[in-house]
């Protein structure tokens, strides 16, 4: 029988910093095993005052032992990157290769820095069990 469950990479409110190469980098998770079908959720907002629609991006790390981390490879070999507009549903990315048993995830807002607040995210992974 199988399951759908969710880890949440991000937790609600994180701020995401702004600018080239600045990123938020989350606690790493613990994944439990058999698991698959990885899937990528995000939920972004941008701060009340701030007039401009913010896009954030998300990386994701992987570790065989929650301290050498490396950044997830698809399976054509492209590193595994997701964005998020404020304001507006966000598109889930699936995870097309197996990952290792721990993981992290980065985000960062790829415009210039706000003066009215940094956008807030939330990102989950979803992954379905076998038993």
């Amino acid at each position: 029988m199988a399951s759908a469950n969710f880890i949440r990479l991000i937790p609600e409110g994180t701020q995401c910093p702004a600018g080239a190469g600045n990123f938020n980098i989350g606690d790493g998770k613990s994944l439990s095993s058999p698991m698959t079908g990885f899937l990528l959720s995000a939920k972004c907002t941008k701060n009340p005052g701030d007039l401009t629609e913010r896009t954030v991006t998300f990386k994701l790390d992987h570790s065989p032992d929650g301290v050498n981390w490396t950044q997830v490879k698809m399976s054509d070999g492209s590193l595994v990157t997701y964005q998020c507009q404020t304001n507006v549903p966000c598109a889930t990315k699936a995870i097309d290769t197996p990952l290792l048993p721990y993981v992290r995830a980065h985000c960062g807002e790829t415009g210039e820095v706000a003066l009215e607040g940094l956008p807030t995210c939330t990102l989950d992974i979803y992954y379905t069990t076998f038993k």
